[in-house]
Order: structure tokens, then C-alpha cells, then sequence
């Protein structure tokens, strides 16, 4: 009687590292997620980047012409919604420059850009940029372009000021 080779026994200690690795990743695409929803969020109670047609045509309406940070928010949703199932990293500049964009963003108010910036921060906090050097040049770049667009009432009679100078000390100090 001979023995059928069989793949050699997968120690428990490699199966628990790789289901670690894709556990952390897809909690990882989750909190990108939750980010997302929350400058869109944002975003849908301004007026200029709603969209008249948000419950009936949504979809089409943002496909075409909504605004460009819309769309590459909506599209990197999609996009994650995918990534769980491979089994390769996200790159980096796949999900932070969505937000970069709300942070350098001239035509973006104020409240947007701030909720970006939370959202490049709870990043740095937990350590999604860590290693990545084109993450953290993109997120300087877009903090030396910071601009906040003051809100002032019904009006829309506005003044844009720099902000980029204190903000990346911060980034900085997260690395």
C-alpha cells in the first residue's frame, strides 16, 4: 500500500496570520467606506453638490455631470466594495486621493474640506499610511494647498483663506 502525497499540514500559527491579514484589510476598506459616507454626507446637505434628483435618479444624475468629488468618491466606493475578495493590498493612492482633492480643493466649502481632513487624520492615526511614501507626500501636498472657504450665512459672498501652514505639523507629528 503506498501513501497518496498529500500538501504538507498548514501550521495553525500561518492560517491565523493570513486570516489576521484579510481581517485587517477589509476592517480597513470598512473605515475608508465610513469615510466616504461622511463627506458625501456632507456633501448632500450643500446645496451646491446636491442633486435635485438624489432619490429618483441618483446614479445616472452623479455618472455624468454631478461634481467631479462626487464622482471619485462614488467610484472609490465601488471600487472597495471589490477589493475584500483579492488578495493583494490597496494602493494608497487609490483611496487618499479623493480626500486630498476635498482638502486642496478651491471650489469645496469649508465643512467638506474639514470632514477630508478628519478623514486623512483617522488615517494617519490608524496607521493605513504607514510605510507609504507616496501617501504622505500626497497628503502634504494637498495640506500646502489647504484652503478654507468662509461660510458666512445665506450670502455667498466669501473669502478663502491658506490653513496649510499649522496642518502639517500635524501630519508630520502622526508619522
Amino acid at each position: 500500500d503506498k501513501k497518496q502525497d498529500s500538501p504538507p499540514p498548514v501550521s495553525s500559527s500561518y492560517s491565523l496570520l493570513v486570516m489576521s491579514s484579510v481581517l485587517k484589510r477589509q476592517n480597513a476598506i470598512k473605515v475608508i467606506k465610513g469615510e466616504i459616507h461622511n463627506v458625501l454626507t456632507i456633501m448632500r446637505t450643500d446645496v451646491r453638490y446636491a442633486s435635485p434628483l438624489r432619490f429618483d435618479e441618483e446614479d445616472e444624475h452623479l455618472s455624468g455631470s454631478g461634481h467631479p468629488l462626487l464622482r471619485s468618491l462614488r467610484k472609490l466606493h465601488e471600487e472597495l466594495s471589490v477589493y475584500p475578495f483579492f488578495d493583494f493590498e490597496l494602493p494608497t493612492a487609490t483611496y487618499l486621493t479623493p480626500f486630498c482633492c476635498a482638502v486642496s480643493g478651491r471650489d469645496i466649502s469649508a465643512s467638506i474640506t474639514g470632514c477630508a481632513l478628519s478623514s486623512l487624520h483617522k488615517f494617519l492615526l490608524y496607521g493605513f499610511i504607514k510605510g507609504s511614501k507616496e501617501g504622505m507626500v500626497l497628503i502634504a501636498n494637498s495640506l500646502l494647498h489647504c484652503t478654507f472657504e468662509s461660510e458666512t450665512g445665506a450670502g455667498s459672498s466669501s473669502t478663502t483663506n491658506n490653513g496649510g501652514g499649522g496642518t502639517i505639523a500635524a501630519a508630520t507629528a502622526a508619522r
